[in-house]
C-alpha cells in the first residue's frame, strides 16, 4: 500500500504479499512477491505496468518414495537491485538472475555455488552476494 505523505491516506495498493523491500526507481517500483513475482508499477498510480514469473522454468519435484509424497519446490527470491540498467535478483537455488527492466526479459545468469537470501549489494562498480554458505561473491 502507498501512502500519501501530506494526507496520511493510501493512494494506492496491490494484492502483492512479499518479503523484499520493494525498489522505487523514477516513476516505478518493483516489487517481488513471495510468491516470485516480478511486478512493476506505476509509482503514483499503481498501473502493472509488466508481471513476469521468475519460477519459470525452475519449479522442481522433490521428496517422496516411488513418485509418492512428492513436494513442488519453487526458489525463495531476493532483491532487486538495479545495477548497470539491469535487474539483479539472487534466489535460493543459488543463482543471481539479470532482467530487462522495461519488459521484464532475462538478460543473463550466474551460478553462486550456494543459496543466496539477501539482495545483492552494489559498490564501486561490482554487485556483492552474501550466500548461505557465507561465501562473499563479487560480480563485476
Amino acid at each position: 500500500q502507498v501512502m500519501d505523505l501530506r494526507s496520511g491516506q493510501p493512494k494506492w495498493s496491490l494484492p502483492i504479499v512479499g518479503v523484499n523491500q520493494p525498489l522505487p526507481v523514477g516513476d516505478v517500483v518493483y516489487v517481488v512477491s513471495q510468491a516470485g513475482e516480478l511486478t512493476v508499477v506505476n509509482r503514483e498510480t499503481g498501473q502493472v505496468y509488466w508481471s513476469r514469473d521468475l519460477n519459470e522454468g525452475r519449479v522442481r519435484k522433490e521428496g517422496g518414495f516411488l513418485g509418492f509424497g512428492k513436494r513442488t519446490v519453487r526458489p525463495t527470491w531476493s532483491g532487486p537491485i538495479l545495477a548497470s540498467n539491469r535487474l539483479v535478483l539472487v534466489n535460493s537455488d543459488g543463482e543471481a538472475v539479470a532482467f530487462d527492466p522495461k519488459t521484464g526479459a532475462q538478460t543473463g545468469s550466474l551460478k553462486l555455488g550456494s543459496a543466496a537470501y539477501i539482495a545483492p549489494a552494489a559498490y564501486n562498480g561490482a554487485l556483492y552476494v552474501l550466500t548461505d554458505k557465507g561465501q562473499l561473491v563479487s560480480i563485476r
